[in-house]
């Protein structure tokens, strides 16, 4: 994975759902969370209203909102995905985002995206996690969208 990563907020509250957070800081060197996206996530906080607590380490990584450029703009995404895309384009890194439109739009700027399934597959290939079936049931059911045939195909190709 890059050494840098512009993070949205959806894999940083699935994973923190699931007390997994640490993946991130054990994959990669710099991660950058868009003020955009910190006020999403402190702003939808339906669950146990821990998880900001819980991204205190993403505190030295923050960064404000970058202007949007036209070419992001005219997407329509939310103010997450836009700065996560923006920033990323502005300072370099890849973007770690599940919204299909922000996935889309992150790609047609050339940039490179990941999911939260690319990182759990990352962690497993690295040893860092014993399952991933686990962590991706898990995932699903704090609300990550997998289709159960892309579910099977990665974990047959994990040999899980």
């Amino acid at each position: 994975m890059d050494d840098r990563l512009v993070v949205d907020a959806s894999p940083l509250i699935l994973l923190g759902r699931v007390e997994h957070l640490w993946l991130l800081e054990k994959m990669l060197r710099q991660i950058v969370v868009p003020q955009s996206v910190c006020l999403e996530i402190a702003a939808g906080q339906r669950w146990d209203g821990s998880c900001v607590k819980r991204l205190a380490w993403t505190e030295r990584h923050r960064t404000g909102d970058v202007p949007l450029p036209a070419s992001v703009d005219g997407w329509g995404l939310g103010a997450g995905e836009s700065q996560v895309v923006a920033t990323a384009l502005l300072h370099g890194g890849k973007a770690l985002l599940d919204d299909r439109m922000g996935r889309r739009c992150a790609k047609a700027q050339g940039l490179s995206v990941i999911g939260t399934l690319g990182v759990v597959l990352l962690a497993k290939r690295r040893h860092l996690i014993p399952s991933a079936r686990t962590l991706l049931e898990a995932l699903r059911h704090q609300g990550l969208f997998l289709d159960d045939r892309l579910l099977e195909g990665v974990l047959v190709e994990l040999g899980e």
